[in-house]
């Protein structure tokens, strides 16, 4: 896995973002979430930034979706996944290119 350059976040009261909790890089901001399941601790978001993605040889099927690994571009911690397929086509929820990571 290669680092990548970090995009900073502006950082004033008005935003919100997600950070990774391993090295506190900026991940993505709050208003991009779709959705947040507390039970899971996991948050649905539709654009991220400072995230690796894992090579297509390593993407793994789940059911009818296949996913990518996504990692921090700082420290590489694992951080979640990324619908890069869906079998059956677009669901409400799950979407090419949604990225879903675990709080």
């Amino acid at each position: 896995m290669e680092k990548r350059f970090i995009v900073p976040y502006d950082q004033t009261l008005d935003s919100n973002f997600y950070m990774c909790r391993g090295c506190r890089t900026h991940i993505a901001l709050i208003k991009d979430s779709i959705l947040t399941h507390k039970r899971f601790g996991a948050v649905l978001l539709k654009h991220a930034d400072n995230l690796v993605i894992e090579n297509p040889e390593d993407y793994v099927d789940i059911v009818c979706i296949t996913v990518a690994f996504v990692y921090c571009g700082e420290c590489t911690m694992y951080l979640g996944w990324k619908c890069v397929d869906i079998v059956d086509g677009p669901s409400d929820l799950f979407q090419e290119g949604k990225i879903a990571l675990y709080l």
